[in-house]
């Protein structure tokens, strides 16, 4: 689904034999039989970026050696390099449920640094950490703030497993900094219509708060749908009026979620989806889709804006949201297999893979990239390649 989450910045941590994650907060001693795991958790130290990332891809593959694999791959989330970060968050998302129960010494750490990592491992991973969410809950009783946001935000892929915590979400809507309120938006938005005790107050943000708190408010309640104590979709119509793109854009997302319920709006998201020029037509084409359910001209506007330097990542990832019904995107798709820019690439062979079984006449090209020399792009191949491949149910 549409992508709304904003990576946790941490510390680097250093990984050299024994792996110390903050300050001594949790260690773990290899196992010298594992030889293999021994060398690949060693490469997280090789200054050389690409080397990094080849280490995370093959250990978010493991299935042994993983007090040692985990805390290593955590560690990496919190770094500032976009693909070292990006490869250690397809790691978690691999390693998956499995990781979970090595995840409860960062949960447990009174560092906030090491809980922050932690916390993101939980995001990341999503629902099978929602075992975790009586341990967030009384972590969200402490008084440290530096706790609170992390706490929040490790929920916002749980989706109605992060029901029990509801009250103390809403709570951090009130919550300095304001990227707690962000992070409890982001919650509210996985719960949808279970979260409408938080209508009134996020009615209130969508009005009053900061810019970034103010766009995630309407973003979650587009998640809530139409109410009778409020008008949602007049709230998020006249949005798409404002000045600064970041509303519109929220806004559009928001009436996106609502779905069939925000015809009301669609002259507005139709005049966004045909122009350039407010910068924001890929969001518009993706909303039009949610609320009319035609699929046909909105993935025409999108395989346009694939010529467009600006919008060429955006509509890569919107086509990827659309899943099968972006099937009349494939020829373009692959056209940006070719791309000189490896994140387009990447993105265009994830989109392929969400397409599924149509995308059939891509395989010869993604059969070729296997052998990319980069290994996001190699590990990203196989998984489409799987997909493409699925026999029908």
């Amino acid at each position: 689904m549409y992508n709304y989450f904003v990576a946790i910045v941490v510390s680097f941590v250093a990984i050299v034999g024994t792996v110390i994650v903050c300050s001594g907060a949790i260690n773990y001693q290899q196992d010298p039989e594992a030889k293999g795991t021994s060398d690949l958790v060693a490469k997280l130290a090789d200054k050389d970026d690409k080397v990094r990332v080849d280490a995370l891809i093959e250990l978010g593959r493991s299935s042994e050696d993983l007090p040692q694999v985990v805390p290593a791959v955590v560690g990496q989330l919190g770094e500032l390099d976009p693909l070292v970060s990006s490869a250690a968050s397809q790691a978690m998302v691999d390693l998956g449920a499995k990781a979970v129960p090595h995840l409860k010494p960062f949960l447990q750490s009174e560092d906030y640094r090491t809980y922050a990592l932690g916390c993101e491992a939980c995001r990341v991973i999503g629902e099978p950490c929602a075992v975790y969410v009586p341990l967030l809950m009384e972590r969200l009783k402490e008084n440290d703030q530096r706790m609170r946001g992390p706490s929040i935000g490790a929920m916002a892929n749980f989706g109605k497993a992060a029901l029990p915590a509801l009250d103390q979400v809403i709570a951090g809507l009130d919550a300095e900094p304001f990227m707690t309120q962000v992070h409890a938006c982001k919650v509210l938005v996985a719960l949808g219509p279970d979260a409408r005790p938080a209508g009134e107050k996020l009615v209130e943000l969508a009005e009053k708060g900061n810019p970034s708190v103010r766009s995630w408010a309407t973003v979650a309640l587009g998640a809530i749908g139409p109410v009778d104590e409020y008008d949602v979709v007049e709230i998020l119509d006249d949005k798409l009026d404002d000045f600064l793109l970041l509303d519109k854009q929220r806004a559009l997302q928001g009436l996106a979620l609502i779905g069939p319920a925000g015809k009301r709006a669609l002259p507005n998201i139709e005049r966004l989806m045909q122009d350039k020029s407010k910068s924001c037509p890929h969001d518009a084409a993706y909303a039009y889709w949610k609320v009319t359910g035609d699929a046909d001209r909105p993935v025409a506007v999108l395989v346009e804006l694939l010529q467009d330097v600006n919008f060429q990542n955006d509509a890569i990832e919107i086509l990827g949201d659309m899943g099968p019904q972006a099937k009349n995107s494939v020829p373009a798709l692959i056209e940006q297999l070719g791309s000189s820019e490896d994140y387009l690439r990447e993105g265009a062979v994830l989109t392929l893979g969400a397409i599924g079984p149509d995308a059939k006449e891509a395989l010869p090209a993604l059969g070729k990239m296997k052998d990319d020399p980069d290994a996001l792009i190699r590990s990203a191949a196989e998984r489409s390649i799987r997909e493409i491949e699925k026999e029908d149910p």
